[in-house]
């Protein structure tokens, strides 16, 4: 007797619709990371202007404490520009300047007993125009500012 066997024509593997939702649903994923990982790195350069601002106000009252006089720090703060790795250090009129990858940096000495520093920035990653701003006044919530406001809040110990 002779039978006949059926095979069940069984197919391996995934369907276009599946693979399709896959894609979809990875690109979500991906998209949501980049966004993230942007902000993530804004973040950081925004952090590092923010410490750069503070070490170089802890620095002018140390200056200001050996010559007692803000006017005469200009060449100490071009050093100092130049040991926390900033480039292009130096006087461009009045003020010592100096800048990073999106920042520019500058102290101005108003007067024996005042000054003024800040990082600029018009190429940051999170877009726009954007400065942060200081005084010789203590180091607080509000010096240093931000001009139009913070855009990432800064815990200060």
């Amino acid at each position: 007797m002779h039978s006949k066997q059926y095979h069940k024509n069984t197919k391996t593997g995934f369907t276009l619709m599946e693979l399709m939702i896959t894609i979809i649903i990875l690109s979500v994923i991906a998209s949501i990371a980049v966004v993230n990982y942007r902000k993530l790195i804004a973040q950081q350069h925004f952090r590092k202007a923010y410490m750069n601002l503070i070490a170089t106000h802890s620095r002018t009252h140390v200056l200001h404490a050996k010559f007692g006089d803000y006017t005469l720090i200009a060449n100490d703060m071009i050093t100092f520009y130049q040991d926390i790795n900033l480039r292009n250090a130096g006087l461009n009129g009045a003020a010592v300047t100096a800048e990073d990858d999106y920042f520019n940096y500058s102290f101005l000495a108003l007067t024996a007993d005042t000054f003024e520093i800040s990082a600029e920035s018009d190429s940051i990653p999170w877009g726009g125009d954007f400065k942060i701003e200081a005084d010789q006044n203590p180091i607080s919530n509000t010096n240093p500012g931000c001009d139009g406001g913070c855009p990432f809040k800064i815990q200060l110990p």
